[in-house]
């Protein structure tokens, strides 16, 4: 990262640093301008295609750092629900929860 949080370089698929300082992405983004999000997706699927490129929201965000600053916001807790089957299993857990305190 950069001093004003933004994103210097992104290590897709390289592994973690030796002492855990780089920060991972975590799947949620925010993009200010549909507009323009949409005109830079179009590039980066053009360009992915004719390259056979892997399309990966990493990759795009890679692409964009090279004209746009991407910047990144720290955060204490991370829960995971991309899938059907993620939130099925956190709603299992809410409601076993509920039925059995473990206290």
């Amino acid at each position: 990262l950069n001093h004003d949080k933004s994103v210097k370089k992104i290590g897709y698929k390289s592994g973690w640093d030796p002492d855990f300082s780089n920060p991972i992405i975590t799947g949620h983004f925010w993009f200010p301008h549909i507009g323009r999000l949409k005109d830079n997706l179009k590039e980066f699927l053009e360009i992915s295609n004719k390259i056979n490129k892997e399309v990966s929201i990493d990759e795009f965000c890679e692409f964009l750092n090279r004209s746009e600053k991407v910047f990144t916001y720290p955060v204490d807790n991370f829960l995971c629900l991309g899938t059907y089957e993620e939130f099925r299993i956190y709603e299992y857990w809410i409601n076993a929860n509920k039925v059995s305190k473990i206290n």
